[in-house]
């Protein structure tokens, strides 16, 4: 990783990130900002002090380990501060002092480690590149970027792609899968004949399900709010359906996992029904969470969330530090490389812009020389 000596010499960018991660901050934080950036600065929102100059933009990037703001303005500072304010006022100081932030070739080389796998829970984990391009391409939607921007996600995206390629990067040997695998074999005696509902057809619970078929699970159930989605990935895998509107069907399941896009609990304490219950496993692979953590009281009920999956996982996987500084160093080189091409570029847009005024400036000089 750079030392800021190397950092502060570098060509400026007109970008800047504002977000907080799991290393500083347990998951009420997180939901906390995950809720106030969507809806102050998501794809669909327009804020007043941006709506009418192309020269602002946001993305926000938000999963389960990290919810990042990331900005391009001309005035990275005023802008800085405008985030800040709004969080503030939404979220309180205690929230706004856990935040991180970057500018400029900093936050360059960080949006390039986070697509990279290198700054997630699970290290090296490839789902994170999906969900930078995912972010990216919801705004693209919805507003045309600023050239910053685009410089910014698209070089991001290609330097993480070219140093798993080079380093050969591959996660540590327990995924996620595996860790919920195994929490459910403490869980379980008899883990193969349980009955398992998946609630959401997210990325990640597709993942699972693939992983759990190729274990020799079978009694598997998809609930999902689209029907015709559920019907037709159900029919793609050999699943069961639950309509969503049976979702209070859960209890009837042994092992649930929740992987929505909801942003409140889909299950709470006050609608447990004692006299249903047996031992269950419960998990929560949601920010915000679908799951009441008051559930997790109830003595027959095992609710593990994001987090404390992460937790498991930190125990057994181990990543060598020689690959990690390899990785970083990597992505630091290519990122000076674009940052002075990014900076190249611009030099040359305005030495062209300014050529006509130079030219009517010589032109005049001449003319009242010859006067």
């Amino acid at each position: 990783m750079p030392d800021n000596r190397s950092i502060n010499k570098m060509p400026r960018m007109p970008i800047g990130v504002i977000g907080i991660n799991h290393t500083i901050a347990d998951l009420k934080w997180r939901e906390l900002l995950a809720k106030a950036c969507h809806h102050h600065f998501g794809s669909t929102h327009k804020s007043k002090l941006f709506i009418t100059n192309q020269t602002h933009a946001f993305v926000v990037l938000c999963t389960c380990n990290r919810t990042e703001v990331y900005f391009t303005s001309p005035d990275l500072i005023s802008t800085h501060r405008y985030i800040l304010n709004t969080l503030q006022a939404d979220m309180g100081v205690d929230c706004v002092q856990k935040l991180y932030s970057h500018f400029g070739t900093d936050c360059f080389f960080h949006l390039a480690c986070v697509t990279a796998g290198l700054e997630s829970a699970i290290i090296f984990e490839t789902n994170i590149q999906r969900q930078v391009k995912m972010a990216y391409m919801s705004v693209l939607q919805q507003q045309t970027l600023p050239e910053a921007m685009h410089f910014l996600f698209q070089k991001s995206l290609s330097i993480a792609k070219k140093v798993r390629s080079t380093l050969h990067l591959r996660q540590g040997w327990l995924h996620l899968e595996y860790a919920l695998l195994h929490a459910a074999q403490n869980v379980f005696k008899e883990v193969h004949t349980t009955r398992i509902l998946f609630v959401g057809a997210s990325k990640i619970n597709q993942n699972i399900w693939v992983f759990l078929k190729k274990h020799h699970f079978t009694n598997i159930t998809l609930c999902n709010r689209s029907a015709v989605k559920a019907d037709e990935l159900a029919n793609h895998f050999k699943m069961n359906t639950l309509p969503w509107n049976c979702l209070d069907q859960w209890q009837e399941y042994d092992w649930v996992i929740f992987g929505t896009s909801a942003d409140h609990y889909l299950i709470t304490a006050a609608s447990i029904v004692e006299k249903r219950l047996h031992c269950k496993l419960l998990i929560d692979l949601c920010v915000p969470r679908n799951i009441d953590p008051l559930i997790g009281n109830f003595t027959q009920l095992n609710l593990l969330n994001i987090d404390q999956i992460h937790s498991l996982l930190s125990k057994h996987n181990a990543i060598t530090t020689l690959t990690m500084n390899q990785a970083q160093q990597c992505i630091w080189q290519t990122v000076q490389q674009h940052a002075e091409l990014y900076q190249q570029k611009h030099l040359y847009r305005l030495i062209n812009s300014a050529k006509p005024l130079l030219t009517e400036l010589s032109f005049q000089g001449a003319h009242s020389l010859c006067m």
